[in-house]
């Protein structure tokens, strides 16, 4: 049982139907969602085309947003679809909203549905996708659910959504859930960033098992506690604030309501969160990365398929795969990215050169790009740098045997997928290569180009 009140209403009244109309759910979900999508615009009334909403995004005409209450969502989208194809409708991307519960066999209905009338469903917004963007948006809540309500200080959802939570299915952490559900005391969940330590939290935290922390005031907390009676608190990313830890030690200690502290971290931050929570080593748990083929089942999950590419695909997802590392956290972001259209970016690794920082290590931009190379050519930065996208993203990020000086790009090439790793000692203070004319080392600890 969900003890977060704020959530437990929202998630009850978006299955009250008598609560709101169609319309006014469309209006809710475009203001919901102009976050993400910033050209998106209302489509009231009746006579709509199939189109509750119109997503703008450079590439041509508007593409349809379809939103529904009714319980058969496969129907209205593909009574939608039909009817935006029939008044001459030219764009074959789609976003699904609706305030019902999506299974994942459902889901992989709707994606079924709209590739068969020629469409690629672009996201679902289920039920809890909805409810999250309710909880963090009071003047949506108020108007949509007439909810009112600070969240409290203890949450089911985690403190910084970097994007709304899609609900998939979690891969390869049966073990490490199983042990943070069955493993007493306080514990710490260690893993690299993306690698899914938030998200296999919310799904524990979304089932009754704990609350996420999500305030700093001392008393705020303080009453949560003794309101809710969490049986576990939840710190995310504990080694930004590890004093987080002392101060809810010392609450447990001057209260009457005992509950255990589950903390995440980084690799490179273990010591510190561990000292300050007071474990030993058997209550800490390492996340591994996700196999290789875990990764192409997830992308296929969410749909990206690369079906467009022909007999290219194999290869195309195979450099998806490649761009996620083995982290679900980062194969979601992707993911998601390709399904928005953005597919070239994805390939030429701009929108994922490692958003999320390698062992702490935080990446940097810099003016670089394929645009200055010829083809099969190794980078010089230093003589590169000034023509060339600023949206290119260089990563600093220690590779495997490598100093940390080292740093690590990986371009698309219009001849193809070509891997530049610079070797040890060529970075400047500015973080720029320079050519070596020794072999270049690659990832598996060998020379030669990857």
């Amino acid at each position: 049982m969900i003890s977060d009140p704020i959530y437990r209403a929202i998630l009850d009244g978006l299955e009250q139907r008598d609560v709101f109309d169609g319309d006014r759910f469309e209006a809710c979900v475009v203001g919901l969602l102009q976050d993400r999508f910033p050209g998106l615009v209302p489509i009231p009334g009746g006579n709509d085309g199939g189109m509750d909403g119109a997503i703008a995004d450079l590439e041509g005409e508007a593409y349809p947003l379809v939103c529904t209450i009714a319980e058969r969502g496969l129907a209205n989208l593909t009574r939608s679809l039909k009817r935006y194809k029939k008044t001459g409708g030219k764009r074959r991307k789609v976003v699904f909203a609706t305030c019902r519960r999506v299974t994942p066999q459902k889901r992989r209905n709707l994606r079924s549905r709209a590739r068969k009338l020629g469409f690629t469903l672009v996201q679902v917004y289920e039920q809890r996708a909805i409810a999250t963007l309710l909880y963090r948006q009071s003047d949506w809540r108020r108007d949509l659910l007439r909810l009112d309500g600070s969240p409290p200080a203890l949450s089911v959802l985690p403190p910084r959504l970097r994007q709304h939570l899609i609900e998939l299915e979690i891969r390869g952490r049966d073990r490490d859930l199983e042990w943070l559900r069955t493993t007493s005391g306080d514990r710490v969940l260690v893993g690299e960033p993306g690698s899914g330590k938030t998200y296999a939290f919310y799904r524990l935290a979304r089932d009754g098992w704990g609350l996420f922390l999500t305030s700093e005031s001392e008393a705020e907390i303080a009453d949560a506690l003794r309101d809710q009676k969490p049986g576990v608190v939840i710190v995310d990313d504990a080694h930004v604030d590890p004093s987080r830890l002392a101060r809810l030690r010392a609450l447990r200690a001057q209260g009457t309501h005992r509950f255990d502290i589950v903390a995440s971290t980084w690799r490179g931050a273990e010591n510190e969160v561990r000292d300050a929570l007071g474990v030993w080593s058997s209550k800490v748990r390492r996340l591994e990365l996700l196999t290789r083929r875990e990764i192409l089942d997830l992308y296929a999950e969410m749909g990206v398929t690369a079906e467009e590419f022909g007999l290219e695909k194999d290869r195309i997802l195979g450099t998806l795969a490649d761009q996620a590392a083995n982290r679900p956290g980062l194969a979601v972001t992707l993911g998601t990215l390709w399904l928005e259209g953005d597919w070239q970016s994805v390939l030429e690794g701009i929108s994922c050169s490692s958003p999320f920082p390698a062992n702490g290590i935080v990446s940097r931009r810099a003016r670089f790009g394929p645009s200055s190379l010829r083809s099969g050519e190794r980078p010089c930065c230093d003589s590169a740098a000034r023509n060339v996208p600023s949206r290119f993203r260089w990563t600093r990020e220690p590779a495997t045997g490598w100093p940390r000086s080292c740093a690590r790009i990986r371009i698309w090439l219009s001849s193809g997928f070509v891997g530049t790793e610079p070797g040890p000692g060529v970075t400047s203070r500015r973080g720029c290569a320079r050519r070596r004319k020794r072999p270049w080392p690659t990832s598996t600890g060998g020379t030669g180009r990857s």
